[in-house]
Order: structure tokens, then sequence, then C-alpha cells
């Protein structure tokens, strides 16, 4: 049972983490287009 609620665990936790780090490049990008815009403007 342990190594099956691990696996699962661990499994959730790279998950997270991927969306976490997809979140935070989405986020860098937004800003870095914001300033490019405005500095356009």
């Amino acid at each position: 049972m342990n190594s099956v609620i691990d696996d699962s665990t661990i499994s959730a936790a790279k998950a997270l983490n991927m969306a976490i780090t997809v979140l935070s490049l989405v986020g860098m990008t937004t800003t870095v287009i914001c300033a490019v815009f405005k500095g356009m403007l």
C-alpha cells in the first residue's frame, strides 16, 4: 500500500511542480510583453 501511495504522491507533486513552472513562465512572458508594449507606446 505504501509504495502505491508514494508513487501517486510523487506523480501529483511532479504535476503540481510542472503546472507552477508553466504558470510562472506564462506570467513572466506576459510581464515582458506588457513592458514591451508600454515601451513602444
